[in-house]
């Protein structure tokens, strides 16, 4: 392979990277749009539905943090369709399409919210996703200490929370996707 070529497609290759760094910062608060896994989603959409079920049916509200393009959400959604299911995305067109998806699906126990989930309200939360970051992890933490009910379930892809939340278990998760295999459960 020539020397030029060799040249030729690393600029290419850390243009693209480049390119898709600057949309994570700009359009998704700097945090990667990366799918959970789909033995990951499988998994924690069981202990959310087992909580819902050892809590007798009354009302829940289950928050994914950093919807994306909100499968995650639409998973906990069909599973638990006397729920409430709230998408929470900072990138506008995520939150677009998200909403699109779910009018075609016809789900009613969906809504996606387009705010910075470091401002949501954790208050009246039953449980939590996320798949986010370490840096976010630890500032969200402390949100969660100071909101979220006695008793809210807080499942956590890949990162544990920081400031020193203990998981109550920790779930490796046999899956074909690279580097998420753990799943904390607070």
């Amino acid at each position: 392979m020539s020397p030029h070529l060799v040249e030729t497609i690393t600029f290419w290759i850390a243009l693209c990277i480049l390119a898709l760094s600057a949309y994570n910062f700009f359009f998704h608060g700097g945090m990667p749009g990366t799918r959970t896994a789909p033995a990951i989603r499988r998994k924690i959409v069981e202990i959310i539905k087992a909580d819902y079920d050892a809590r007798g049916g009354k009302p829940y509200t289950v928050v994914d943090l950093g919807s994306a393009n909100g499968l995650f959400t639409r998973d906990i959604a069909r599973a638990l369709p006397d729920a409430t299911v709230i998408g929470v995305e900072i990138n506008a067109l995520s939150v677009a399409w998200s909403n699109w998806v779910k009018r075609r699906r016809n789900l009613r126990n969906v809504e996606y919210r387009k705010m910075d989930l470091f401002q949501y309200d954790f208050s009246e939360t039953n449980a939590v996703v996320m798949f986010l970051l370490p840096y976010h992890m630890d500032i969200l933490s402390r949100k969660l200490t100071e909101q979220a009910p006695q008793g809210a379930v807080i499942a956590a892809n890949k990162y544990g929370l920081g400031n020193g939340w203990k998981a109550n278990e920790t779930i490796k998760v046999n899956t074909a996707t690279p580097l998420q295999e753990y799943v904390y459960i607070y």
